[in-house]
């Protein structure tokens, strides 16, 4: 849509505007100036109210007749009026039709009955200010007021009433009128006074025609105002159109204007030339720049690092896809941010303001952060920022490139954690072989000093080979599952006495071994001596407890408290031990070796030996290296 077609158009809405505007505002008028009419005749009405007031309480404090002040008061009113010949009136409250007491245009009416007033032709009435008018057409007037009063007190009334002439009389007919009446209780008064609805039709009018001249007067301007510009200004810039236009058809053409142009629209014409002159020259090197730009942009978007592009004061302007991945925003959520908002926590404000601090001293920053990424994973970030500085030295920009070196770390922290690992596994080797040929040197030590005759050390070879065999076991339980520093006692426990089963069951009978042992990882320095342990009460059970071929059962129990201690109980139902119950071992050699164990383990023994014998032994778990030496 052109200039002239939108100045018709603002012609055509302005019109339509101050039509529905005066329209609006006649309506407004006629209620605002209705209501104001009202609101004057209540105070009117409330202000001879008063007197009414004042001659009563008058004739009260000086105990003076009704009469006397009822007529004082009349003759105060009868010479009230406003609005040149608007007046108040008086009538009673006489049921069934009241009767007259005052009226000062129609003095004729005081001391009759209102008896015959429906040509007065009532049209409403509504009580006080709020609610509709009540139509009461073809009833009594001053009867319709007195059940006006009644109910409210006060209210408004619409009627048809003569209308009072300068020289004090009426007219013969009757105009629209709109009174306020308001009952005076202690008298039995009703009294009102009214203004004529064709005065207010009047205001209104007169108050319309002034708003229609002085809009015609608005929109002669405005027409005025249109015809200069479409003349002046509409015109001329059609013609400079079409001078551009020529130009975009052939851009090495000469740039020619009307001669004949407003003032600005000349200067304006001959400043688009030299700036056209411009544009020419410089069109070549702009779509050269255009071109490395493009390029430029294709190279940031693929590199496999993150590119990001601050203003001076750190606020990002650009990022590559690569930054947007890493960070787990679009770029429209990270454009107008600072870079700590997205790669820094709250802890880490502090090294976020370090850098920048740097960076004002410096010009770069080079260095790796741990930041938290959108999915609240921590990310280690090795970030180079540099400042980019222009012709004139001075900041025009940051860049930082990001690389995500978490898997790299995380690889590089694998690779220490398991070189660790295996350094102390070797040490762990080392110190288990030099603690077990320490425990299998002071166990033959110990056996060889019962040695006195060939069968003796035959006995002792083969105690000696099943304590081996107990240690072996725990070594063949750690390198057959993942862990290298616990064995799990319930199957070590249940194997090893199978073994020992196996060893002496045939030649003591038919003895049964019951291995009831919680799923517990124990490690390394309490299981081996746990199975010794285990293998010197069996095999005492197995040479003592059943001699003669005597049949039984031997339980081995294991199992973990609350307070983290272990209890290993051995019990059999055999003939029973020669020792009193308590905690004293005796003292040979496969029971002292169990009291230097149960002490390593930092434990107590306890026996039983009122039904068969029952060892029950309570350690501590413990993390130290098993002891050293026997």
């Amino acid at each position: 849509m052109g200039i002239a077609s939108k100045l018709f158009l603002l012609i055509g809405i302005s019109i339509s505007m101050v039509i529905v505007d005066n329209l609006t505002e006649i309506e407004t008028l006629a209620k605002h100036c209705r209501f104001d009419k009202e609101v004057q005749l209540e105070q009117l009405v409330e202000a001879t109210y008063s007197l009414l007031v004042y001659y009563h309480q008058q004739s009260v404090d000086d105990n003076s007749s009704t009469e006397t002040a009822q007529r004082d008061a009349i003759e105060a009113i009868r010479n009230l009026s406003f609005d040149g010949n608007e007046y108040f009136w008086i009538h009673n409250q006489d049921s069934p039709v009241p009767r007259m007491i005052m009226h000062p245009i129609s003095p004729e009416l005081e001391g009759t009955q209102l008896v015959d007033m429906q040509e007065s032709m009532p049209l409403a009435i509504r009580s006080g200010f709020d609610g509709k008018y009540t139509s009461i057409n073809g009833r009594n007037i001053f009867v319709a007021m007195n059940e006006l009063t009644a109910r409210s007190e006060a209210g408004f009334i619409e009627y048809d009433w003569p209308k009072p002439l300068s020289d004090g009389t009426a007219t013969e007919t009757a105009f629209p009128k709109l009174s306020y009446i308001r009952v005076f209780k202690p008298w039995g008064w009703v009294i009102g006074t009214g203004i004529y609805i064709d005065e207010l039709d009047t205001l209104i009018r007169e108050d319309l025609k002034s708003k229609v001249i002085e809009a015609c007067v608005w929109l002669l301007l405005l027409g005025v105002f249109v015809w200069m510009v479409i003349s002046g200004i509409i015109q001329p810039l059609k013609l400079f159109r079409n001078s551009i236009e020529a130009l975009r058809t052939d851009n090495d053409a000469d740039v020619r204007f009307p001669v004949i142009q407003p003032e600005e629209l000349a200067r304006l014409a001959e400043s688009f030339k030299a700036l056209f002159g411009e544009l020419k020259e410089s069109r070549k090197g702009l779509h050269k720049t255009i071109e490395d730009l493009r390029v430029l942009h294709r190279a940031l978007e693929n590199m496999s690092e993150g590119v990001f592009i601050t203003d001076p004061k750190g606020c990002i302007v650009w990022v590559n896809s690569t930054f947007e991945k890493s960070c787990g925003y679009t770029r429209e959520k990270i454009i107008g941010k600072k870079p700590g908002m997205l790669y820094f926590g709250k802890d880490d404000q502090e090294l976020y303001r370090q850098i920048w601090r740097i960076l004002n001293h410096t010009d770069s920053w080079t260095g790796e952060v741990t930041t938290v990424n959108h999915n609240a994973q921590l990310c280690i970030q090795h970030v180079s920022i540099a400042a980019v500085k222009d012709e004139h030295d001075t900041l025009s920009n940051y860049v930082g490139v990001v690389l995500d070196i978490t898997e790299r770390k995380r690889i590089e922290e694998k690779l220490k954690q398991n070189l660790e690992v295996n350094r102390n596994l070797l040490r762990e080797l080392h110190h288990r072989v030099k603690n077990n040929l320490t425990i299998i040197s002071s166990m033959l030590a110990l056996q060889s000093f019962e040695i006195q005759t060939p069968a003796q050390a035959f006995d002792g070879f083969r105690k000696s080979t099943d304590r081996i065999s107990a240690m072996a076991m725990v070594h063949e339980d750690l390198y057959m599952s993942n862990e290298f520093s616990y064995v799990e006692m319930s199957d070590y426990l249940f194997r090893l006495s199978k073994k020992l089963l196996v060893a002496y069951g045939t030649s003591s009978g038919d003895v049964e071994i019951l291995t009831q042992a919680e799923s517990v990882l124990l490690n390394v320095s309490a299981s081996i001596p746990c199975g010794i342990i285990l293998n010197e009460l069996i095999t005492n059970a197995f040479k003592h407890a059943f001699p003669d071929g005597r049949k039984g059962k031997i339980k081995v129990d294991f199992r973990k408290e609350k307070d983290d201690y272990f209890i290993l109980s051995i019990a059999d139902d055999g003939i029973g031990s020669a020792v009193n119950s308590g905690n004293v071992v005796p003292k040979t050699l496969g029971l002292t070796l169990v009291q230097v164990l149960v002490d390593q383990l930092k434990g107590t023994c306890e026996i039983d030996g009122s039904r068969g014998t029952c060892y029950r032994i309570r350690f501590p778990q413990t993390q130290e290296p098993f002891l050293e030496g026997c």
